[in-house]
């Protein structure tokens, strides 16, 4: 069964403190919102996986760090992007809308 929880990629990320990230996090209400309802959803639903529409490569160009990135960390479920990286989007033939 899949899950999906949508959410504006302005809630799914935080920008990147300067020096080391851990421990060192500010979130805004709608994030805090956001964690809270993934936790929630790992408590009831215990998935597998947590997949994100996003990629290290958008997120490094922003300075942001994925907020489902560090709860998979805290809590050992996987995590992977399913967005495709820009190389990945030419080799499928995909057209960027800028294009």
């Amino acid at each position: 069964m899949i899950h999906l929880l949508g959410v504006n990629h302005l809630v799914q990320r935080f920008k990147a403190p300067p020096g080391p990230a851990e421990g060192n996090l500010s979130f805004s209400d709608d994030q805090i919102k956001f964690k809270d309802a993934v936790e929630r959803a790992i408590r009831e639903l215990k998935p597998d996986l947590l997949a994100e529409e996003d990629n290290q490569e958008c997120l490094d160009k922003a300075g942001a760090i994925s907020i489902l990135r560090a709860i998979h960390k805290l809590v050992g479920i996987r995590h992977e992007f399913v967005d495709p990286s820009k190389r990945e989007r030419r080799a499928k033939g995909y057209r960027d809308y800028i294009e």
